[in-house]
């Protein structure tokens, strides 16, 4: 069985002779580097495969042929016996999936199309094709590394992205995947916008990715209940997105609804970003949490603890134990209240004392953590402390 790789129009052959030339002209385009085709044509011979391209009525046939090159052997690759100026060594790191992808990826910026056939096309008139023997399986199991819509539920679609359900551990880029993670995602995610792509057409920087589900879910028009899927997600890909640095006006009523809901009801599923962003926000301020109650031994603790922390400067905000308060987050402060989780208790009273201590300085101060202003302030204790 023959793969067809179809195009309308006829193909300049310096494209396929000529390292780094681009033609795309769609924004969109996925391609871009002007190397695609010909590590296809690489990969495709060093797996022994059969690749022939028609332009038009014009036929093109590669084969490859051992040079030697001082004490080491190289597979040159010809067409119609003709030799290019590249070997069966380029694009060393792909296999089989990437080269089909790299074809498929022309026929859709291209609008062509991609088919199987027992045999070659007849009208190939004003065409390029690329027959491709060998790769039946690679087409066959295509889903795994390009995105169909069709077989997934949309959700979502913004500027910058289209959501669709269920897990992935792949990040899909304009359809393609462009990243493996190690952890799944809670929905599927194909970015639309321009990312810069390595050569290998992986993502540069994964946290770009990140930044767009973060503000897509800030500003678009996403349902509260899917938005705290995905900022309350320990265990998966979105559990190390950080919301750090966002005000109030960024985001909207979904999100707020959203992060209400993930603090009181999933606390273990937050990340310590999204419970400062929760104590930033005052229009969350009537948020409860669960009391945890303390035994004797935990009670003394907290007593020799609150007694360190007014040695360093006098306070009288209450303070209540908590069951959780979010994954690594010990402690909290809260219209005028101290919250300590109830993990901290397995720790010295000097740890606990920090903690109370970090806490009230926020009630006092309105500085928040990782800030000029709150550095700055420890500082000024310190040397009050030493001046006594």
């Amino acid at each position: 069985m023959t793969i067809i790789f179809s195009n309308p129009g006829i193909l300049d052959p310096r494209l396929i002779t000529t390292m780094g030339v681009n033609v795309k002209e769609n924004s969109g385009a996925i391609g871009y580097f002007g190397t695609g085709l010909k590590y296809a044509i690489a990969v495709l011979l060093r797996e022994g495969k059969n690749i022939t391209i028609w332009n038009g009525e014009e036929d093109y046939a590669f084969t490859t042929k051992t040079i030697q090159i001082k004490n080491k052997e190289f597979q040159f690759i010809y067409m119609n016996k003709v030799e290019l100026g590249f070997t069966t060594e380029l694009g060393k790191n792909w296999g089989l999936s990437q080269a089909y992808r790299e074809l498929y990826a022309n026929c859709v910026d291209e609008h062509g199309e991609v088919y199987d056939a027992d045999a070659a096309p007849t009208n190939i008139k004003g065409q390029t094709v690329i027959m491709v023997e060998g790769i039946e399986d690679i087409h066959q199991n295509r889903d795994s590394f390009i995105l169909d819509p069709s077989k997934h539920k949309l959700f979502y679609t913004t500027p910058t992205m289209e959501v669709y359900g269920g897990e992935s551990s792949t990040i899909f880029y304009r359809g393609f995947a462009c990243a493996t993670l190690d952890k799944p995602t809670k929905f599927t995610y194909n970015i639309k916008t321009q990312m810069q792509l390595t050569e290998d057409r992986s993502i540069q920087n994964i946290w770009d990715v990140k930044y767009i589900i973060r503000e897509a879910i800030l500003k678009s028009d996403f349902n509260s209940k899917d938005i705290a899927s995905i900022i309350a997600a320990k265990g998966f890909f979105e559990e190390d997105i950080s919301y750090d640095y966002i005000s109030n006006y960024e985001v909207n009523d979904q999100f707020h609804s959203a992060l209400q809901f993930a603090v009181t009801y999933q606390p273990n599923l937050i990340n310590r970003s999204v419970g400062d962003l929760f104590i930033k926000f005052k229009k969350l301020d009537d948020v409860t949490f669960i009391e945890h109650k303390l035994t004797e031994q935990e009670q003394n603790k907290l007593n020799i603890a609150t007694e360190l922390a007014n040695r360093v400067f006098e306070f009288d905000y209450p303070i209540h134990v908590t069951t959780s308060l979010g994954t690594s987050i010990l402690g909290r402060a809260l219209n005028e209240n101290i919250y300590l989780a109830h993990i901290l208790f397995r720790q010295s009273e000097r740890q606990i004392a920090s903690c109370i201590l970090e806490e009230a300085t926020h009630i006092q101060t309105g500085y928040f953590d990782h800030t000029p202003a709150m550095q700055t302030h420890l500082f000024e204790l310190l040397i009050e402390m030493a001046s006594r």
